[in-house]
């Protein structure tokens, strides 16, 4: 049937039969008469004109509209002298110990009615619930909803506001063609709960809801039976976390502490009741848009769109009791100062229903168009099945985040618990060990166009995938600090990467992998010369890349350059040696691995005039060195070796010579070499060349401003590569 509107056959002013509408005299009996009396003429519309009406419990009727004019307050007597209708028997045995309390009564609270047909409460007045409760258990005679109805159909509430509506500021159980409006509720528990409701419609609603759900779709089993919540539209909403009454004021203010209980009085004028002392709450204020946690029933055709959250929590769509939560559509929402997981997807089994509930199933949910910012940096966006249940069908795309970042490698290395029976919270999971997003145990799931960033460096990777299949990543980009993974891969089979910052594509990445992206990782196994430019060259790469070089093992080797142990690669033999030992104990892990060895290599001995290592056996390391950075899956960069002058050389160094002859021989072989293994050459030998002699030194080392102008040669040739692509892995048998 159609909404009864304004234009309804007659109207029954409160006054006429008798309310006073002075904020004093109880006017219950005066309302109840106006409602009796539209009922028996078929329908009409109860009306109040301005001024305050003290009331308790009011019982609604048929073909009613309950309207609030400019000026009407509504506002809810003090029980203890007025007590409010006692709560109904649960409608099934057991019903209220399977749900929070207060979903299995309606008869508590200011407004309520039962089995009814075609009503509405239009304002723009308003219900001050002053006396109404919050707490689990409601003292005798207290009411602890503004407005309750139940197995309804045709309802219409538009253009009032709500100020302190109790435990529920409206629960709204069974309702069939329900539509909402325009409504301003500032409350200090839960907003909206709409349970077990079919074909509604939410729009241009603002809720303040700090210590408890903004908008809430839930399918308890309030009703004694199983019900979907399903055909639901909600649109250009607004939910926040402001403290209570200030966003009915105009203030917004957000000076309640949630670290601990408050003392009286710190809440501000208005004050919140009996709980007053209890106001510490887990993790902030909470106002958001939540399908959950109550979902006996299920979930589905539920279309989000053009909402805007505020110092609140984020979106969370949770099916932890056995029914399903499938056919779901977020589009277009704004979020800034987020106070933990800006998106939250759970799939549980804490299985709390009559019966013996099945596992909760998750199933085509697309969410698109999300900005957020200034994001709690403990959670990332929590996409979560549990094991052999997967979420299934997930579409995430569009989606800009801002944390805040801060995060460390300790909190990386966390292991996130499964929890799969229990509250489905982001903050029970504790700080995550990926600062952007968590998929875990999922399934055909499509991450498009992701943008990650956070306001301080964090050392989590962005994202991270566990137990994941047929996945997805597009267009993924992502801020990512040196040493950190972007993309952190557990048992995920069927990942097809395209497009992604940093990120090479691919496809069917192995279970197990880790995927690194920029800053990409050099790491240098060289001589001397090396170490002269690297402090330039880290310089140089910072902040794209992330340097790192063989290392004095601590036993102070470092001076000794013909010790494997020091920082200085040193020969052929000593690179070989080390990259093995890397290899079978700690393998490198790097974007790029930066080569040179030869200067040790042809030192000639001045009384035999043997070398250190021959020409062929050169030769032959390089060729070794090449197979075991393949093993190692290192790309592989070769800097050639430096020129000497050999006038110059051989009368600074007595132990041993050097020729410019043989640097040209071990270039030209090592040349011959990488090139035939598709290795990149970095030509630091002809860079050299122009600055000598004056450059020198010593008989073989550079002044410190040629050092630094060769670190940064070599930086520019490896930002070029990164640029073009990585180059593949070393061949493990070159030519």
């Amino acid at each position: 049937g159609s909404h009864l509107s304004a234009s309804a056959r007659a109207v029954y002013d409160v006054r006429d039969f008798g309310a006073r509408g002075d904020g004093r005299t109880l006017d219950t009996d005066a309302i109840h008469a106006a409602i009796a009396a539209a009922h028996a003429a078929g329908g009409g519309i109860v009306h109040f004109s301005p001024g305050t009406y003290l009331t308790k419990s009011i019982r609604l009727r048929s073909r009613i509209v309950f309207r609030l004019g400019i000026g009407a307050v509504l506002e809810a007597a003090a029980y203890a002298e007025h007590p409010f209708d006692a709560p109904e028997p649960e409608l099934a045995p057991g019903a209220e110990k399977q749900s929070s309390p207060g979903h299995s009564h309606w008869h508590n609270s200011l407004i309520y009615g039962i089995d009814l047909d075609d009503i509405a409460i239009l304002g723009p007045g308003r219900i001050f619930g002053r006396s109404l409760v919050r707490e689990r258990v409601v003292p005798a005679g207290a009411g602890n909803k503004a407005i309750a109805l139940r197995d309804c159909r045709n309802v219409l509430l538009r253009d009032f506001s709500i100020l302190r509506g109790g435990h529920f500021a409206m629960l709204l159980s069974g309702i069939e063609n329900l539509t909402l409006d325009h409504l301003k509720i500032d409350t200090q528990r839960d907003g909206i709960n709409l349970d077990c409701c079919r074909n509604v419609r939410v729009s241009n609603c603002s809720i303040n809801s700090p210590f408890d759900d903004g908008l809430c779709l839930k399918s308890s089993t309030g009703l004694g039976r199983p019900r979907l919540t399903e055909n639901v539209t909600i649109t250009n909403c607004q939910v926040s976390g402001y403290d209570v009454g200030t966003l009915l004021d105009g203030t917004c203010r957000r000076e309640v502490d949630y670290t601990r209980p408050a003392p009286a009085g710190a809440t501000g004028h208005l004050e919140f009741g009996p709980q007053e002392g209890s106001l510490a709450h887990r993790g902030g204020p909470t106002g958001r848009i939540k399908l959950g946690t109550e979902s006996w029933g299920g979930f589905r055709n539920i279309a989000i769109s053009n909402c805007v959250f505020e110092y609140c929590r984020g979106l969370a769509l949770e099916t932890v009791d056995g029914g399903v939560l499938e056919d779901v559509t977020v589009n277009n929402l704004t979020l800034r100062d987020v106070q933990n997981s800006p998106i939250f997807v759970r799939l549980g089994r804490r299985n709390r229903g009559l019966g013996t509930p099945p596992v909760a199933v998750v199933r085509r949910v697309t969410i698109s168009n999300v900005v957020a910012s200034n994001v709690d940096p403990r959670f990332a966006c929590l996409l979560l099945g549990i094991p052999g249940h997967p979420i299934e069908d997930l579409t995430l795309s569009n989606i800009r985040i801002l944390f805040r970042g801060g995060g460390t490698a300790a909190d990386a290395a966390r292991d996130l618990p499964e929890l799969e029976t229990g509250y489905p919270e982001p903050y029970q999971f504790g700080v995550t060990p990926a600062y952007g997003l968590f998929l875990r145990h999922a399934r055909r799931v499509t991450l498009h166009a992701i943008d990650l960033q956070t306001d301080a460096p964090d050392a989590r990777p962005a994202l991270m995938l566990d137990d994941v299949a047929d996945v997805r990543l597009s267009l993924v980009n992502a801020a990512c600090v040196p040493g950190a993974s972007l993309l952190r891969l557990k048992e995920v089979s069927g990942l097809t990467i395209s497009q992604c910052a940093g990120l090479a594509d691919a496809t069917g990445i192995a279970a197990g992998a880790r995927v690194r992206t920029a800053p990409a990782r050099v790491f240098v196994v060289g001589d001397s010369i090396s170490l002269d430019y690297g402090p330039s060259l880290e310089r140089r790469l910072a902040p794209r890349f992330a340097y790192d070089r063989k290392r004095d093992d601590g036993t102070g080797t470092s001076v000794d350059l013909d010790d494997p142990k020091g920082a200085n690669g040193g020969d052929s033999r000593m690179v070989l040696d080390y990259l093995r030992r890397r290899r079978e104990r700690n393998p490198i892990a790097a974007d790029i691995l930066v080569l040179n060895c030869g200067l040790h290599d042809l030192r000639t001995d001045p009384a035999t005039g043997a070398k250190r290592v021959p020409l062929p056996e050169y030769a032959d390391n390089l060729r070794a060195i090449l197979a075991e950075a393949a093993a190692m899956a290192l790309p592989v960069a070769w800097v050639r070796i430096t020129p000497v002058v050999d006038a110059i050389h051989n009368a600074r160094c007595s132990k041993f010579r050097r020729f410019s002859a043989d640097v040209d021989a071990y270039n030209r072989m090592a040349d011959e070499i990488m090139l035939a293994a598709g290795v990149s050459l970095i030509d630091l030998h002809a860079f050299t060349q122009p600055y000598l002699p004056s450059a020198l030194a010593d008989h073989v080392h550079f002044a410190p401003a040629l050092r630094d102008k060769q670190g940064a040669f070599i930086a520019s040739h490896l930002m070029a590569l990164i640029d073009a692509g990585p180059p593949p892995p070393a061949d493990r048998s070159p030519a």
